[in-house]
């Protein structure tokens, strides 16, 4: 039996560094997910990586 169940499209744009720290959320901690994304290129400090979850948290 097939799934008819249709997904509906997302209705807000995420920034790049929210679909980040969204990616590593489930397997690391705030300042771990701060420390990865220092080491791809990305200065951010756990504060700001709280402050992108609390904003995710709002849509």
């Amino acid at each position: 039996m097939a799934n008819t169940e249709q997904i509906e499209p997302l209705k807000y744009k995420l920034t790049q560094r929210q679909h980040m720290v969204l990616s590593y959320l489930q397997k690391y901690s705030y300042r771990e997910i701060a420390s990865i994304m220092a080491t791809l290129g990305h200065k951010i400090s756990v504060g700001r990586v709280n402050d992108h979850l609390e904003n995710l948290k709002k849509l």
